[in-house]
């Protein structure tokens, strides 16, 4: 009798264990499955975050580009980019005009269909020919934490330089 009732005993608390570890694991992937939705709903509140242009980079862009040669940047935007765009195309149009550039804004230019750029891109005409100051407006950019990617447009004209606004970067 004995006997038997240490043989349950053992069975049932190997059962116990079974059922700790079982649920030890199921309490793991729970938490994993938490932590990987929290991560997600942060990145989509940060997308969610419209960009914006500090004080101090504003200040750090205009010192950069104090002695720089001036000429006309424009500035283009997308209505059908993210809600913020709009609100970012200006605050980098209003850095420009601080740093002593002629420039306007185009706002809900579309690209024939294409897609919307991601980031912001600063196109000139041709690589080579470039206006002055475009390769030190894209240094100053990069230097404030606003890469701009290089693009080219033929279509352009040599002395223009069209810094343009996309969707925000993930």
């Amino acid at each position: 009798m004995a006997a038997s009732w240490l043989i349950g005993t053992l069975v049932a608390g190997g059962f116990m264990l079974a059922n700790l570890r079982v649920n030890r694991d199921d309490r793991i992937a729970a938490f994993h499955a938490q932590e990987q939705a929290s991560i997600k709903i942060a990145k989509l509140e940060e997308r969610q975050t419209p960009r914006t242009i500090s004080e101090s980079q504003r200040a750090r862009f205009v010192e950069l580009l104090k002695t720089a040669p001036k000429g006309k940047l424009a500035v283009l935007s997308f209505i059908s980019a993210d809600p913020g765009t709009i609100l970012f195309a200006n605050q980098v149009r209003d850095m420009i005009v601080a740093a002593g550039f002629d420039s306007g804004i185009m706002v809900g230019m579309s690209m024939g269909g294409g897609p919307i750029p991601v980031g912001a891109v600063i196109a000139v005409r041709a690589e080579t020919n470039q206006p002055p100051f475009a390769g030190a407006v894209q240094r100053a950019f990069a230097d404030i934490g606003i890469p701009l990617q290089g693009g080219i447009d033929p279509k352009m004209k040599d002395d223009e330089v069209i810094v343009v606004i996309g969707l925000k970067p993930e």
